[in-house]
């Protein structure tokens, strides 16, 4: 089998066409081994979809969320004075 890149899109049309249609038949559909499958199930279920975005991505969505933290790490004792 010769490896290939699967997008987010492919990645989640997979997980969800095993739901409907089986393992088995899914993966051979898409000639994509279980063990890859079994660690894409695993990420979908730790992070949802956000599971297969870009390194990239990821790496923006945290600075986000830390700076999100933060602002309202600052904001409590503003609250908590009311």
């Amino acid at each position: 089998m010769a490896k290939r890149r699967f997008t987010k899109e492919e990645k989640l049309k997979i997980l969800q066409e095993v739901a409907e249609n089986g393992k088995e038949v899914t993966l051979r559909k898409y000639s994509v081994y279980p063990s890859t499958y079994y660690s894409w199930r695993k990420k979908y279920q730790e992070d949802g979809a956000g599971a297969f975005e870009s390194s990239g991505q990821k790496k923006k969505n945290r600075q986000y969320i830390c700076k999100l933290e933060d602002d309202i790490e600052k904001q409590i004792p503003k609250l908590l004075a009311l």
